[in-house]
């Protein structure tokens, strides 16, 4: 099994949930379920155990004893990561392609900005996504700017996310949802450009879209000040060219809406309270999701 995520939940409260990625394990449960977790644990002789502070695919994962919050950092990978090294002289043949072993070089830390942005680091979500775009057709600009992109990763290596409490699970059966999804879209028109393999060149007017799905509370709309759960985000080349702002906006508001949708979707399952023969419906009336653009 390469990677799951299973669930369990009693009169519509979740009282575990546990992912797999190949054989490492990560899970939280309501005391009740410790029975069960500890017999899994002899059934399947699970390795070392560790809670609270701990590694996982790659990731540091932090949980503080007093306020419960959860902190998610790559600083051991941010730290890894190694700047390309250019002469003077090759550092300003800006146009140039790079040679297959410069490529190789960019391929690979592009791959490691991408795990990190993907895992904590939204913020540099667009510069990767334009390293990508590069990826295929790459000149030393390109690899001068995955350079920098790299140092500050390096230097901000314990910047991630923190899930602090305040965005309320039911907790009890019967408890109404008190919980929605606030989902963001947004697009640049026209500013961006993509590799195109079949003429081996770099096409303009390409539109960029960004996604960000979060988990909050339903009065969330009504105050200035809310606390919100980051689960998605992105910043990516849209696929379709067109010829205005407000058609990449709706372009990608259409993408961004069947995310919120999925899950919107997953959430409900989790609970038990999803038909999976009518999810878009069940979903909705589980709980509210609001869209901002």
């Amino acid at each position: 099994m390469y990677g799951a995520l299973c669930s369990n939940s009693v009169n519509g409260i979740v009282m575990i949930l546990m992912a797999t990625h190949v054989d490492d394990d990560i899970w939280a449960s309501e005391p009740e379920f410790e029975t069960i977790v500890q017999e899994m644990q002899r059934v399947l002789q699970l390795g070392a155990l560790e809670e609270y502070t701990f590694r996982f695919c790659g990731v540091e994962m932090m949980q503080g004893m007093e306020t419960f919050a959860a902190a998610i950092t790559c600083s051991t990978t941010s730290e890894k990561l190694t700047q390309a090294r250019l002469s003077k002289e090759r550092s300003n043949q800006l146009d140039d392609a790079l040679n297959d072993a410069e490529k190789e070089q960019f391929q690979s830390m592009v791959g490691s900005l991408m795990w990190i942005c993907l895992c904590c680091r939204p913020t540099i979500g667009y510069t990767v996504s334009t390293l990508q775009s590069a990826s295929k057709n790459t000149n030393v600009e390109d690899m001068l700017k995955c350079n920098r992109c790299v140092r500050y990763v390096k230097e901000t290596k314990d910047v991630g996310l923190t899930y602090k409490t305040g965005v309320h699970w039911p907790s009890r059966a019967g408890e109404k949802m008190d919980m929605k999804i606030a989902a963001v879209s947004d697009a640049s028109h026209g500013n961006e450009f993509e590799h195109l393999d079949d003429w081996e060149l770099r096409e303009s007017f390409r539109s960029q879209g960004a996604k960000f799905i979060l988990l909050t509370n339903t009065n969330a709309i009504l105050q200035e000040e809310v606390r919100c759960h980051l689960i998605s985000f992105s910043s990516t080349v849209q696929q379709r060219v067109v010829n205005s702002t407000i058609k990449s906006e709706t372009y990608q508001l259409s993408d961004v809406v069947e995310s919120a949708d999925l899950i919107r979707a997953a959430i409900a399952d989790v609970h038990g309270a999803l038909d999976r023969k009518q999810w878009g419906t069940t979903a909705a009336k589980f709980m509210k999701s609001v869209l901002a653009n």
